[in-house]
């Protein structure tokens, strides 16, 4: 998690993090054991989870579960893309 300026209104960054999507749809049609990313996640976490899952979803297209989570995947990036950078709570650096 990175560190945020002073100026911060804490008020819409309380919105910003509630309003951030889920990683994971609610139902899951098959119990596995897929550790994805949550909303703290850094960014690079996030992609490199979209990028398996379209790996997954080539080796599997008949399964249900991939489309939904790479869906949720999708929309919690596309979301990170409309926050300010002094509101993003979360790292976009790789790990070194």
């Amino acid at each position: 998690m990175r560190r945020l300026g002073a100026n911060i209104d804490w008020d819409r960054l309380r919105r910003i993090m509630f309003n951030h999507p889920s990683t994971c749809p609610d139902v899951l049609h098959v119990p596995r054991l897929v550790e994805n990313p949550c909303s703290l996640s850094p960014t690079w976490r996030l992609e490199r989870f979209r990028d398996r899952l379209r790996l997954y979803m080539q080796e599997n297209p008949d399964d249900p579960d991939w489309p939904a989570l790479l869906a949720c995947t999708e929309a919690a990036l596309a979301y990170r893309r409309t926050v300010p950078p002094d509101y993003r709570f979360w790292s976009d650096d790789p790990p070194p």
